[in-house]
């Protein structure tokens, strides 16, 4: 067969299975890039090579793709650290965020943080804040508190803490205790609280400080809060598990190419063309379950398919004809001691009996037990035998060469 011949088989080859893995259903194409993001989750023995796929990651898609960034800075808010999070917001942005415009929202955020007053006067969150600056501050912003009733004294708060309960929290911070220029809001009083719950107060309404912060990537250039942001992402998505971070953001990349890129990194390769990692990926990290969907019409087609050794010009046509090889070893289309010996594998066959009973419903047909014969191989004097097929083909592949 001359080569040309070869490489017209290989491309048919190819083509067959491409069309088969992307086109076969609806959902197909969508189900290979899953087997895609699943394999590259896996790839997590490297450190150096995990810290230049996150620097792409960012470099490449936040903020250019506003789905994926999006999605970054969610995660980021769910799970990053709290202690990072709040120096990332300023005063003027908490501020916001508690008192926004609507209404309904602000007095759930309010009540959420600072609705804590306790009869025991062990105040949390919020409302210890508000105690601590209102009584530190009583000569200058006293007279604005607002009360759900009578009006209480510092002197009275400061000996009976519970009083605070009175203290109406919606309209005190709406009021000009809760201006800017009072300092509220940039007063350690308010941060150290803040630091001690701000995970329970983020979850609240995420969106808010998701879109801050991507309009803060997106309008901001690469000033000082910009880089610290990006700093703080890489590090976040470092200390998480990299299969996680894959499972979570790899699915909504908008374009493929993308995706692509970043596989090369992770998979050390050059891939030119998305359809072709997938079926790559298919052809090696899913072999066994992409084999076992293929119909039955291809399964004919592949093991009609000769190969006399692994020869193929290129690196896909390459794992097409492992792939092929595979199928036909684990069918018994090829012997597998056969193509030991011409492949220069130095084995022996162990012979165990094992007794198999059939299932009979009564006990005068227990003998008519029979005795089967599993065979266990071990292979160039190793000391572990192997006793199922798919392992031992896995250790063909690695050096099969078939020349009968």
């Amino acid at each position: 067969m001359s080569a040309s011949d070869v490489e017209n088989g290989e491309i048919q080859l190819i083509n067959c299975l491409k069309k088969f893995l992307l086109e076969t259903t609806k959902t197909s194409r969508k189900e290979a890039f899953c087997w895609v993001y699943d394999s590259m989750g896996a790839r997590t023995d490297e450190q150096d090579v995990r810290g230049k796929f996150t620097q792409r990651l960012l470099r490449e898609l936040v903020p250019s793709d506003e789905g994926f960034s999006k999605a970054l800075l969610l995660y980021f808010c769910e799970y990053g650290s709290a202690n990072v999070f709040v120096e990332l917001i300023s005063p003027a942005e908490w501020r916001k965020f508690f008192l926004c415009e609507d209404k309904t929202s602000s007095a759930r955020k309010l009540k959420s943080f600072f609705g804590n007053f306790r009869i025991d006067g062990e105040h949390l969150k919020g409302a210890k804040a508000l105690q601590q600056y209102a009584l530190r501050r009583r000569n200058e912003l006293w007279h604005h508190l607002r009360w759900q009733k009578n009006s209480q004294s510092p002197v009275v708060c400061a000996t009976k803490p519970g009083t605070f309960c009175e203290l109406d929290v919606e309209k005190t911070l709406h009021g000009p205790f809760g201006e800017d220029k009072n300092g509220f809001w940039s007063s350690d009083d308010f941060v150290k609280c803040l630091r001690e719950s701000a995970k329970e107060t983020i979850v609240i309404d995420c969106a808010y400080f998701v879109n801050l912060l991507f309009a803060r990537l997106r309008f901001s250039g690469n000033n000082s809060d910009v880089v610290k942001l990006r700093r703080d992402l890489y590090n976040f998505l470092m200390q998480q598990r990299h299969v996680y971070n894959c499972q979570r953001l790899l699915p909504v990349i908008r374009k493929e190419n993308d995706v692509l890129k970043l596989a090369n990194v992770l998979f050390h390769s050059d891939w030119d063309d998305v359809e072709d990692l997938c079926l790559a990926i298919a052809l090696t990290f899913r072999a066994r379950v992409f084999a076992n969907a293929l119909s039955e019409d291809i399964v004919t087609k592949l093991l009609s398919h000769d190969i006399a050794e692994i020869n193929a010009p290129t690196k896909l046509a390459k794992l097409c004809q492992y792939f092929v090889v595979r199928m036909k070893l684990t069918r018994d289309v090829l012997d597998v001691e056969e193509v030991m010996t011409a492949s220069g594998i130095q084995f022996d066959r162990i012979d165990e009996e094992k007794r198999k009973r059939r299932k009979k419903r009564r006990k005068e047909r227990r003998e008519d037990e029979r005795e089967n014969k599993k065979y266990h191989w071990r292979l160039d004097g190793d000391s572990m035998a192997i006793s199922f097929k798919s392992d031992l083909v896995d250790r063909i592949l690695e050096r099969f060469i078939l020349n009968y």
